[in-house]
């Protein structure tokens, strides 16, 4: 008996042993795996780390999520994380060719986010690209669309712009406004152009130049900053853009979509703070005598087919920004009711608070809500109703604040707001003995209540 338990339990002690032995292995794999992630962003937090090999494999993924024909070249490639501490590959040169072989793209420094688990299974697969110190000429076509070419400040005209694909089929056939407007569409959602192929894209620090047809050089723009995405739940392309041009700084975005026919596109297309003077350099009437600081903004709810425009409604509104860091308090600006607190498309998240007499208020990009903050809650004047941050179509922390009165948007800066009638001599002096004879009527009504209760406690 003894001997048939002991035959027994090896198979049992032995399991155990190898059960231990795996489990112990599987820990010290993944401290091992840990350790070297740490080290490695450890690393990459003191400056890129130098990596040669992967350029080709990086080229190859970026140039099969573009399309077939389209090529890419890369040159001096850098293992460092970017702004969002995600793995990236810098390179010190990006070109994108199309199928043509033209030029459409030259970064200077482009910055290649990567898939880390991907990349653990030696599979390079980029999740965004960011494109640095580009050079672009955009021609303005007298039938209104609009061509992109890269270019380089030594030479910037010795590359033939392209319009997008899905305009070049009806260039001619629609109005210019038409034209125009599925420029822009064609630029963020055809799939056979470098922006809309990607999910992400960013766009830092470059220079666009616009000239017509004529070869007049309309407008530059010293410093564009953009940013571009898919959203992963309904599916739209969301871009905002912010140009410094001659006469300051204005934004340029919305959200799109594709129908499912591949005919019909739809979506939303924001302008906030466009200079006057800059709308007439780029409509080509800058030789107007016209000086004014005047600022357009506005939204425009646009529906294509096949290039042409089927529906479109368009009002001005305006709305101020306001720069701070991530995290800055913002306070409601009187006291109402929130009527939306949630997340709303390019403008991230999005606090509308109704006010007195048809008065809504708007608090826009925040990174959090406020405690308890939610549709339905009634609020006071300074009360704490968000966050600063830079969510939505935003390319730097800021709030965007817009005021409504009777559902149309007016300059938050040009309201003015009724002040309350100052009392002095006479009057004053007359409201203070009131206000003292009433508080002594109250004193005396608490004493004769306290009075009261201890009587009937005796």
């Amino acid at each position: 008996m003894a001997d048939e338990t002991t035959s027994a339990g090896r198979p049992r002690g032995r399991a155990r042993r190898v059960g231990g032995f795996c489990l112990v292995s599987a820990l010290a794999l993944v401290l091992l795996l840990g350790a070297g992630v740490g080290l490695v962003a450890l690393r990459l937090s003191n400056g890129p780390l130098q990596i040669d090999g992967l350029s080709r494999r990086v080229a190859a993924a970026v140039a099969e999520r573009i399309g077939p024909g389209w090529s890419i070249g890369l040159r001096g490639s850098s293992l460092e994380l970017d702004r969002e501490n995600a793995l990236s590959l810098r390179f010190s040169g990006l070109d994108i060719r199309n199928p043509q072989g033209d030029l459409v793209v030259r970064a200077p420094l482009a910055l290649v986010s990567l898939d880390l688990w991907g990349l653990l299974r030696l599979n390079v697969q980029p999740r965004s690209i960011e494109f640095r110190e580009t050079q672009t000429t955009a021609l303005l076509h007298r039938d209104g669309s609009i061509a992109f070419a890269a270019s380089e400040a030594n030479h910037p005209v010795d590359i033939a712009p392209h319009t997008p694909p899905s305009v070049d089929g009806v260039r001619g056939t629609v109005s210019p406004l038409s034209a125009a407007i599925a420029s822009i569409f064609g630029v963020v959602l055809d799939s056979g152009g470098v922006v809309g192929a990607l999910d992400r894209a960013r766009v830092t620090d470059a220079r666009l130049r616009l000239i017509d047809e004529d070869g007049h050089e309309r407008a530059v723009f010293a410093r564009v900053n953009g940013l571009f995405g898919r959203d992963p739940v309904n599916g739209t392309r969301n871009f905002e853009l912010r140009l410094d041009g001659p006469h300051g700084e204005w934004r340029f975005g919305g959200t799109l979509r594709d129908g499912a026919d591949g005919q019909e596109r739809s979506g939303v297309i924001t302008l906030d703070d466009l200079p006057v003077t800059d709308l007439l350099l780029l409509s080509g009437q800058s030789g107007m005598p016209l000086t004014t600081d005047l600022k357009v903004s506005a939204r425009a709810d646009v529906s294509l087919t096949a290039g042409r425009i089927r529906t479109m409604n368009a009002k001005l509104h305006t709305g101020v920004d306001w720069s701070n860091p991530i995290g800055t308090p913002i306070v409601a600006a009187g006291n109402g009711t929130v009527i939306k607190a949630e997340w709303d498309s390019g403008y991230g998240r999005r606090v509308e608070i109704q006010h007195l007499n048809g008065y809504v208020t708007t608090y826009n990009h925040m990174s959090r809500f406020g405690r308890g903050v939610s549709a339905g809650t009634r609020v006071r004047q300074g009360q704490v109703i968000g966050y600063v941050g830079s969510t939505g179509l935003s390319t730097g922390a800021h709030l965007h604040y817009e005021v409504i009165i009777n559902g149309h948007f007016v300059d938050p800066m040009k309201i003015r707001v009724p002040r309350g009638r100052e009392l002095d001599g006479r009057l004053l002096a007359e409201f203070k003995r009131q206000r003292d004879q009433i508080e002594a009527t109250m004193q005396k009504s608490k004493s004769a209540t306290t009075m009261a209760q201890r009587d009937a406690m005796r």
